[in-house]
């Protein structure tokens, strides 16, 4: 067999037990399925195409997942990186709507551990992201996984040590990556990536 990729035709919250596929197609029990980040153990196929899931299987966490975001599923022999968790990162979160940048838990949150964000907006997305805790010391990697462009707007340290909101412009075609660390209260740009690359102003 080989594996198979959709997207999410709802979005899912952080404890949800079930997901709602855009191509559900062949999507059996005891499959994996892997959204942005986390892994997923399938567990029911009989609502199709909503399926149940054991939601944060493999070592990963739960998060929230925006419509649009990328799946990829199929039997366990089929991954190649199965039981892998990228260095550093606790969860992955995806947002398929302009809006606030929220935490696995939501409104009103923001991200506080390492974390890859996916901005799916199938158009032009305007997204923000609040000021972390002056504790706060996580890296948020932003990055697209639609055509659209988008842009993030989040406060940095300006000049005299007072707060200025900078815009991240990510270009269109998915692929500009954008890594953000908590330092004092404020987001640092740490790195850029992807063609054209994304624009900091």
């Amino acid at each position: 067999m080989s594996l198979n990729a959709t997207t999410l035709a709802r979005p899912k919250l952080t404890d949800d037990i079930r997901i709602t596929l855009t191509e559900p197609a062949c999507i059996a029990p005891r499959m994996f399925a892997l959204v942005d980040a986390e892994w997923m153990l399938v567990a029911s196929n009989l609502l199709i195409p909503t399926v149940g899931v054991v939601p944060g299987y493999n070592g990963t966490t739960a998060g929230p997942h925006g419509v649009n975001a990328p799946v990829i599923f199929g039997i366990p022999y089929d991954f190649v990186n199965v039981g892998l968790v990228p260095w550093g990162v606790v969860t992955s979160q995806s947002f398929g709507a302009s809006g606030a940048i929220t935490g696995p838990h939501g409104p009103g949150t923001v991200p506080v551990a390492n974390a890859l964000m996916y901005l799916t907006s199938p158009t032009a997305g305007a997204f923000t992201l609040a000021a972390p805790g002056k504790d706060q010391q996580n890296q948020l990697t932003f990055a697209t996984t639609t055509p659209a462009a988008s842009t993030l707007v989040f406060p940095t340290l300006g000049a005299g040590g007072a707060s200025v909101n900078k815009t991240a412009t990510f270009p269109a075609g998915g692929t500009g990556v954008i890594t953000l660390k908590a330092q004092g209260g404020f987001w640092v740009p740490q790195a850029t990536a992807g063609a054209g690359g994304v624009v900091v102003a």
